[in-house]
């Protein structure tokens, strides 16, 4: 990729390879779900009422802000989503993920290839090619992974081009070039675009 005429300057720019996957994998894939077509404050408050509610309280750790662990995909499979102000599709969508992933039908530290990836979490309902994506990237680790019609990957590669925004399809069609390692791509996206907004970035 650093050769790359779009990429390849912020490949060499770079001073280090992003950090892609996640430390509680269940959680991680939540947080992605409840931020569906949402801020990403409104996903952080959402998943802390999660936590709030239905996880178990830690003791002797509240000046460190942790008081809740996130509760467990069995927990969270059952629970009473109604009040969540999420609407039913969603709430659907973490119930059925949080069962799966529970009963085994779901792995979240699979090594498949990434076509068999995504059909396994899409056959999920709620769950299409940008939340499966996104859990292959961010949660799995997936080098591979590449939600294209993620809005901030769209604006990063657009400030890129002199653009506002490039389109889903047009940004998925560029990204053939940096096959096999689009997720890293896509992460040196994400955090071009906190950079030029000047907010910290996470990738």
């Amino acid at each position: 990729m650093s050769n790359d005429d779009l990429i390849g300057p912020l490949v060499r720019a770079s001073e280090r390879l992003p950090h892609i996957g996640a430390f509680d994998r269940f959680e991680a894939s939540i947080r992605i779900i409840v931020g569906q077509q949402v801020s990403v404050m409104a996903a952080s408050q959402l998943a802390g009422k999660l936590a709030q509610r239905f996880g178990r309280t830690v003791p002797g750790l509240d000046e460190y802000g942790l008081i809740h662990l996130f509760p467990s995909a069995s927990d969270l499979a059952i629970a009473d989503l109604t009040d969540f102000g999420m609407p039913a599709a969603r709430i659907r969508t973490i119930i059925a993920f949080s069962r799966a992933f529970a009963e085994g039908v779901i792995d979240l530290y699979s090594h498949d290839e990434l076509p068999e990836l995504l059909t396994q979490l899409e056959r999920i309902p709620g769950i299409g090619p940008w939340t499966s994506n996104l859990i292959a990237l961010r949660v799995i680790g997936h080098l591979d992974a590449f939600p294209a019609g993620d809005i901030g990957l769209q604006r990063a590669a657009g400030l890129l081009v002199g653009r506002a925004r490039v389109s889903g399809d047009e940004l998925a069609n560029v990204a053939e070039q940096w096959r096999s390692w689009r997720g890293l791509a896509a992460s040196l996206l994400w955090t071009e675009r906190g950079r030029a907004a000047g907010a910290p970035t996470t990738t």
